[in-house]
């Protein structure tokens, strides 16, 4: 079903109606529509290493405006408009779904992340460059580039980027914002509310003041792994930053990206 037709479809039918865009928080991973999350990888020499100074920590509003490019900086700042049609040339991809990709600039810092909907398998995975031509689009609270049109080419393999540190304070609105699609960390943190059936197997964690949501797009304990429960001390999560219905979400890839 073309993109265009199913968010028609979702603005006409109840949020129970059936579309072709998987979104994390529904209890099948059936790509039925959103409940919570939104969907939320090759290189060959290049690095485009214009992209490659960060913005200043903590803001979306410094960044490289010099690279000769179109950026992920510029598309989170809004310096790039929704609607537009960017090529966003050197990104690695920080994680990898059967639709699309998260992926950054190899600069890192704020505003360097992003959801690419491909529309099918990309043919990527963690640590893949691409070259990508797309649509900026806000779909459920998620700024993304949709280049189910346009294009996505795979370039070869680099590094895995490193996750960003952060606190739980970083990531509530509307702070969180500058972190969206970044490949993130928090550390020692204790589960608040544990994954279930009732929740869509999304979980909280908390460090005695803040709360942040642990998202099932990548990984779920649906799957089968023992989940944590509440209470429980978590050394760290990681993942790439997902944000639907007004909540910042880190989504795990693997099992490797959540230690008890």
């Amino acid at each position: 079903m073309h993109r265009s037709l199913v968010l028609l479809l979702a603005l006409l039918l109840p949020l129970t109606a059936c579309t072709t865009r998987y979104v994390s928080g529904d209890d099948d991973d059936d790509d039925s529509a959103p409940t919570d999350d939104a969907d939320a990888t090759h290189h060959a020499a290049a690095t485009d290493d214009d992209d490659a100074t960060p913005p200043d920590a903590g803001s979306c509003d410094s960044y490289p405006t010099d690279t000769g490019d179109d950026t992920v900086w510029a598309v989170q700042s809004g310096d790039i408009a929704t609607g537009s049609t960017v090529t966003l040339e050197g990104l690695v991809v920080t994680a990898a779904r059967y639709n699309g990709v998260w992926a950054q600039e190899p600069g890192g810092g704020t505003c360097s992340g992003i959801w690419i909907y491909v529309g099918a398998d990309p043919g990527a995975y963690v640590g893949t460059t691409v070259n990508t031509t797309g649509v900026v689009e806000e779909f459920y609270d998620l700024t993304e580039v949709n280049a189910e049109e346009g294009s996505f080419v795979t370039l070869g393999s680099g590094p895995e980027p490193e996750p960003q540190l952060l606190t739980l304070s970083a990531l509530q609105s509307p702070g969180g914002e500058d972190w969206e699609g970044v490949l993130v960390r928090i550390e020692d943190v204790t589960v608040q509310a544990a994954p279930s059936s009732e929740a869509y197997w999304e979980w909280t964690v908390t460090d005695g003041t803040y709360i942040v949501t642990v998202d099932e797009q990548l990984y779920s304990y649906e799957d089968g792994d023992p989940a944590p429960g509440v209470g429980v001390d978590v050394d760290f999560v990681q993942g790439p930053l997902n944000h639907t219905f007004s909540t910042y979400k880190i989504a795990p890839r693997d099992a490797n990206d959540v230690s008890f």
